[in-house]
């Protein structure tokens, strides 16, 4: 390789001793930086292919070597400056869904409370029912397990459903719908 000047020709000629030459203190350089081997081959390949497809002419091999360890510290800068940028991001979505999660569970949290507080209010065998209902049985298997009709059973759950709609919907004071706690509700059977 000519140490006195080196054009893209000779450089596009010798790529491969270049390479072989530079790459293993390139990499160690670029892993200093970025802590992690396969990011800083990455980095490494960027440096010699811009190196590849920019005509450049280097006066020494000085300068081809402070070109690709400047251009291998630029490249690894700019990784860390976006690493950065998607670290904070990914906190602040973190975060935000955080406060939303807390928000929505206290809302779930008294949604459900509410619901419980107007099911206390229905009759004994209508509350009795509906929570069977509530837990997952089937008519069926809340008849069998009362021992009363199927008919028994989804007259009482008919009932109930009645009783919670009214309740809800004549509380117009509290914005929450009849079909969201309800919604609410199918969700968590």
């Amino acid at each position: 390789m000519d140490t006195f000047h080196i054009n893209a020709d000779i450089l596009h000629k010798n790529i491969k001793d270049i390479y072989n030459e530079y790459h293993d203190s390139l990499l160690a350089f670029a892993k200093s930086y970025v802590m992690r081997e396969d990011i800083a081959q990455d980095l490494v390949q960027e440096a010699f292919i811009r190196l590849w497809e920019k005509d450049h002419d280097f006066l020494s091999e000085v300068a081809l070597r402070s070109y690709l360890f400047a251009s291998v510290k630029n490249l690894s800068l700019d990784y860390l400056k976006h690493l950065d940028v998607e670290n904070r991001y990914a906190e602040a979505y973190m975060e935000k869904t955080s406060q939303e999660d807390v928000i929505d569970e206290q809302f779930d949290k008294e949604v459900m409370e509410l619901l419980f507080k107007t099911i206390d209010c229905l009759p004994k065998r209508c509350r009795e029912i509906f929570l069977l209902h509530l837990d997952g049985l089937s008519s069926t298997e809340i008849a069998d397990k009362l021992s009363l009709s199927i008919d028994t059973v989804r007259t009482q759950k008919k009932r109930a459903m009645k009783f919670l709609r009214e309740h809800f919907q004549s509380q117009s004071s509290s914005n929450i719908s009849f079909a969201f706690i309800f919604f609410k509700l199918l969700c968590s059977i």
